[in-house]
């Protein structure tokens, strides 16, 4: 089937399939991008145009050969959900060129790296450390406290008068969500940990975060809810909120998406509205309005590039796909943009970005950024 299949797309990119191929191409992708309506409120020639595009791109990592087409990715963000798992599809049609080269022909060697995926240790109150990718069900006790772990989460059940203390940590190429005993959702990002109690029999529930993580917190006045993170104190008493605060990353941002929240960082303070980010920058603390979109984007499962340099995006796939990223020369001033899914092998999310500019080689486990030319 994945030869038919490739076979039939190279007829059809190059303008020479027959009407009963095309009808079989288009049902393959409609198929593929079942998910919803996306892909077929694109025009015909823009479906051509973008299916060219990733196939020649994916193409070229795959056997070393072709040449990437400059396509307008940005301009379908909306269909981006649908329009990255086609480029998965089609990714994975195409590894029988890598796996099963012709006789006679040299391939040339392709460093790859998978995207990351739910992994963490947890670190129990006595020390012990407990692999969650690997563990499931009942995987420890902490007083009259349960911990489950399944489905790329720990959950905590039960209640405590002791304050015994956990910690997940994420690595690189890691994420993993917690369900903390007041039922509170936590999603970790890649290389991130959080501090926190088995339960909060006290006046007050806090937690200690480091990296990025998403919180969902359960409401409950009588209780205010703490993240302390870089020196920073956020309370809340049930929002939606994202933080991001890599100490790589020059700013630390709260982004508030649902209720409301308080920043304070030594003597400054700073109440968030919805659709408001606070960032602490250089010991300064300030309120900006912004989309949410891009804070959020990697809990949905994409990068959302906004206007974003360069050393930015690499920062964030040296954290998912646990990749070493190196400048050769003088970094490239370019501004990116688009919504790429996190789903994708590393090769398919360079291919996307060369096509707005920045060059690179990929070593065993780096990624080295060519100078403009």
């Amino acid at each position: 089937m994945n030869e038919l299949m490739e076979s039939m797309l190279d007829r059809y990119l190059a303008g020479q399939s027959t009407a009963e191929e095309d009808a079989q191409v288009h049902k393959w992708l409609e198929q593929t991008a079942d998910t919803n309506n996306a892909w077929s409120q694109l025009k015909p020639d823009e479906q051509k145009e973008w299916l060219a595009a990733t196939y020649a791109g994916i193409q070229q990592h795959i056997t070393g050969n072709g040449k990437v087409l400059r396509f307008n990715w940005r301009k379908w963000a909306a269909a981006a959900a649908v329009l990255v798992a086609l480029s998965a599809a089609i990714w994975y049609l195409l590894l029988d060129r890598k796996e099963k080269p012709e006789q006679g022909t040299v391939t040339n060697t392709v460093h790859d790296k998978p995207p990351g995926s739910d992994k963490a240790t947890l670190v129990l109150a006595n020390g012990k450390e407990i692999q969650l990718d690997t563990a499931s069900g009942k995987v420890a006790s902490e007083g009259n406290v349960a911990v489950f772990n399944g489905a790329g989460a720990v959950s905590y059940q039960g209640a405590g008068e002791a304050m015994a203390y956990n910690v997940v940590r994420t690595p690189r190429g890691g994420q993993y969500a917690v369900i903390l005993a007041d039922g509170s959702k936590v999603w970790l990002n890649a290389a991130s940990s959080l501090r926190f109690p088995v339960s909060f029999p006290g006046s007050e529930r806090k937690v200690e975060l480091s990296g990025e993580a998403y919180f969902d917190v359960a409401h409950d006045p009588k209780k205010p809810f703490h993240v302390l993170v870089n020196n920073a104190e956020v309370t809340v008493l049930g929002t939606e909120f994202n933080i991001n605060a890599y100490a790589e990353e020059p700013a630390a941002r709260t982004t508030l998406l649902q209720g409301r929240v308080a920043v304070r960082y030594q003597q400054q303070n700073a109440q968030l509205q919805p659709g408001q980010q606070a960032v602490l920058q250089s010991d300064q603390l300030k309120v900006v309005e912004t989309d949410t979109t891009a804070a959020v984007a990697w809990r949905k499962g994409f990068f959302e590039f906004d206007k974003l340099d360069l050393p930015s995006v690499m920062r964030q796939l040296n954290r998912w796909y646990d990749i070493d990223v190196s400048y050769e020369g003088s970094t490239p001033n370019v501004s990116l943009g688009g919504r790429i899914g996190r789903n994708l092998p590393l090769s398919a999310i360079l291919t996307m970005l060369k096509a707005q500019g920045p060059q690179f080689r990929v070593e065993e486990n780096r990624i080295v950024v060519l100078p403009s030319p």
